[in-house]
């Protein structure tokens, strides 16, 4: 695993960007955050357990997935097969966003939009994939970090557009 906090480069919105890569069956324990989390899986896949009567939900490679902050869940990899995936966790309140390139209606339309089908699989477009595997190679490769801030924009705004294009995953 390597991460990057967000508060390292000035990203305030940003709590940390994790870089996550399996190798085998695992099963996380029950836990919740105060914040937006985004999953973002490039190979294998990923299951997803939630609390509050929300049906759990695979996560093929290819695809992202957005958990409001609050709700309890847990990751499993039942197939055993190696999987790697991206983990963003984002601030929405007004305070985080005065670091940001984009307007305060921007992010509020953001946040919205991302937030308008929670807990379902979402198709990732060919822009937001490659936006995906550029965060993994800037946390992977600290020697590239500075290229954060752009990256991490570009990564919010490329999960909107796939959003507003309305794919679904496919089940695996």
């Amino acid at each position: 695993m390597a991460l990057i906090y967000g508060s390292t480069f000035g990203i305030r919105m940003l709590n940390v960007v994790e870089v996550l890569r399996h190798r085998e069956t695992y099963r996380q324990h029950w836990h919740a955050h105060r914040i937006l989390e985004m999953h973002y899986v490039l190979t294998g896949a990923i299951t997803y357990e939630f609390t509050n009567g929300h049906p759990g939900v695979t996560i093929p490679g290819g695809s992202f997935l957005a958990i409001p902050a609050g709700i309890r869940h847990r990751a499993i990899n039942n197939e055993g097969a190696p999987s790697v995936r991206c983990v963003t966790r984002w601030r929405t309140n007004q305070a985080a966003t005065e670091t940001c390139p984009f307007s305060a209606w921007e992010i509020r339309s953001f946040f919205r939009d991302i937030l308008s089908n929670p807990l379902g699989a979402h198709h990732m477009t060919p822009r937001l994939a490659q936006t995906v595997r550029d965060v993994f190679h800037v946390v992977e490769d600290r020697v590239r970090a500075p290229f954060l801030r752009i990256t991490v924009w570009s990564l919010l705004a490329e999960t909107v557009l796939a959003i507003r294009s309305g794919e679904m995953a496919a089940p695996p």
